[in-house]
């Protein structure tokens, strides 16, 4: 027999050669699945940040979070192989790709959440303000408002003293520029991007922070956060007694110091604890302090009566003696109470808080101003805003009035280099700025004064004063239909009528002027004599003007004190009746 032809199926198999590694590593889908526990990682990370801030977590549980995942990365590895080898064919490379950009994605969607935070932007001044930013001081830190997380959020008032006593405390940090209180809380209640916060404000640093008040214990967590990045520079919660309020606030100052590494050991510490009594009084000068916020009448009555309850419960309070001088000040100077009786209050107020604390620039401040406003005794003035300057250059009520003093005997250069310096600390001031403006329009610089104009009321669209003092920039700039739109959205009666006065006569609408005139001369409106002195001197009928500046000299107006120099009385320069009023007032002509 032949040859038997070898049966195929009996023939032994030609060896394979062996897989690369690289290609086991294929075949088991190892980098898909460590690239599927990458964007799991990236995830978790601002899923965990997310709630860290919302849940007021420590620092620590964000980094655990980071250390765990690098651990596990190794681990990770392992199981991908092991599933690829047992189960290899479950899940393919298209199934992978898209469980890893959905991780992606997620991950995305939380960190953008995490920082935009809810969605009713600032849209006044984050937004509009921006075109304002200032360069960031390397050392130099903003505080915002405290958030209230009390069950009850009924603790509002105690969160904003919080961090004002915090901002207090880190003002006295050698080498520490420290945004002005006024600026700062113009973002309450407002999510925005730290970023723009920090740019806007001139912060390089923003100190956020929360309190959580139950019964007599008080939880306080204060983070600092650098503005150019979002990173975190350092955090801490402290968990107290509410006897131990006062320490609470300057081992905040004292840490946040250290973390910028400035000196802080000569930054005065208390161990003190709150008496009952005291502490009592200190939660009733907080209430006010937070009344006083509102910025209206009754904000600041309230707010003289806490504080007067305050020093009742603690006769050697002298912050609540200070803040009442300041409440009574502005009851007097936005002609809420009578000039005569309410500027001796003032006076008092402001004595006693001096007694009690003869180093209080705001007390001394609030002296000079009263001088200013009600005596018309300018050395003296000068002599007591000199002093309050010397103690505290940087407070930026006590730059106001000094301000306001240059501005009333004429030294308008001396008030624009207070008030460039105080603006920095403070650029979102709405009293700094209306300083500002007035001082500018002064000089003749009338476009800028709009401009600082218009700004105040991107900051504050609604308070009494700010669409009277545009109109009348307008008005002296020619821009008369201009000028009436503002004076018809002013929101104080006197203002409101005195611009519609000015604005109509200027557009040659007569019989409206008139009817405003005769409603302002009608009326009792504290304050209304220099209003209305001020449509007869730009209605040209000097005589009349002269008659009601008269009037404002015997009542003691509260607004008579810048009456050299205000645009309305322009036509007034070269009578000699107005020099001779001047000089009654002891102002030069």
């Amino acid at each position: 027999m032949g040859d038997e032809s070898p049966n195929p199926a009996s023939a032994p198999m030609a060896a394979q050669p062996p897989d690369s590694f690289l290609a086991r590593i294929k075949r088991h889908k190892v980098v898909e699945w460590t690239l599927a526990y990458v964007a799991f990682g990236y995830a978790l990370l601002h899923g965990v940040q997310m709630l860290r801030e919302t849940f007021e977590w420590p620092l620590l549980i964000p980094r655990l979070t980071v250390v765990g995942l690098v651990l596990g990365a190794p681990i990770a590895v392992t199981l991908a192989w092991y599933h690829g080898h047992r189960a290899r064919h479950r899940v393919s490379g298209q199934e992978l790709s898209i469980l890893i950009a959905l991780l992606v994605v997620a991950g995305s969607v939380l960190w953008w959440a995490s920082r935009s935070g809810s969605s009713h932007a600032a849209p006044t001044v984050a937004t509009d303000s921006t075109h304002h930013a200032k360069p960031l001081g390397e050392k130099s830190i903003a505080v915002l408002p405290f958030v209230d997380l009390s069950e009850k959020h009924d603790q509002e008032y105690f969160a904003d003293g919080m961090a004002e006593e915090v901002l207090n405390q880190l003002a006295k940090v050698p080498g520490l520029k420290v945004i002005g209180r006024t600026s700062s809380f113009q973002f309450k209640g407002k999510a925005d991007d730290l970023r723009n916060v920090g740019e806007v404000l001139g912060a390089a640093f923003i100190l956020e922070g929360s309190v959580r008040k139950a019964s007599d214990r008080i939880r306080v967590t204060a983070q600092l956060i650098n503005a150019a990045d979002g990173a975190h520079r350092w955090s801490e919660t402290y968990e107290r007694s509410m006897t131990d309020v006062l320490t609470i606030q300057t081992e905040i100052a004292m840490s946040i110091g250290r973390a910028l590494q400035l000196e802080v050991a000569d930054l005065p510490t208390t161990d003190s604890k709150l008496s009952p009594s005291r502490r009592e009084a200190y939660d009733i000068y907080l209430r006010g302090e937070h009344a006083g916020d509102r910025g209206d009448q009754r904000g600041f009555e309230e707010a003289a009566v806490r504080f007067r309850s305050a020093l009742q419960r603690d006769p050697t309070f002298a912050d609540a003696a200070e803040a009442l001088s300041s409440t009574l000040e502005a009851l007097v100077e936005w002609h809420f109470v009578e000039p005569r009786s309410g500027s001796q209050q003032v006076r008092e107020a402001a004595l006693l808080a001096l007694r009690l604390n003869p180093r209080s620039a705001g007390a001394r401040g609030v002296l000079g101003g009263n001088i200013t406003v009600y005596d018309w005794d300018w050395p003296r003035a000068e002599e007591e805003l000199n002093a309050a300057l010397a103690l505290s250059a940087k407070d930026s009520d006590v730059a106001t009035f000094a301000a306001m003093y240059s501005v009333a005997v004429g030294k308008w250069d001396r008030a624009l280099q207070l008030l460039d310096t105080a603006i920095s600390d403070d650029p979102l001031n709405p009293s700094l700025l209306n300083a500002q403006s007035m001082t500018l329009a002064r000089l003749g610089r009338w476009s800028e004064a709009e401009d600082v104009a218009r700004r105040i009321l991107e900051i504050s669209s609604t308070s009494s004063w700010n669409r009277y003092w545009l109109s009348v920039v307008l008005l002296m700039q020619g821009k008369s239909e201009d000028a009436l739109r503002e004076a018809k959205q002013e929101t104080a009666t006197m203002y409101r009528l005195a611009a519609i006065g000015m604005a109509c006569d200027a557009l040659g609408w007569h019989a409206e002027s008139d009817a405003a005139l005769r409603e302002l001369e009608a009326s009792q409106l504290l304050g209304r004599d220099m209003r209305i002195a001020e449509i007869y001197a730009v209605r040209g009928d000097l005589t009349e003007a002269m008659e009601w500046l008269e009037k404002a000299y015997d009542a003691k107006d509260a607004s008579l004190y810048y009456v050299k120099g205000h645009p309305p009385f322009r036509n007034l320069l070269g009578d000699p009746r107005y020099k001779a009023f001047l000089r009654k007032m002891n102002l030069p002509e």
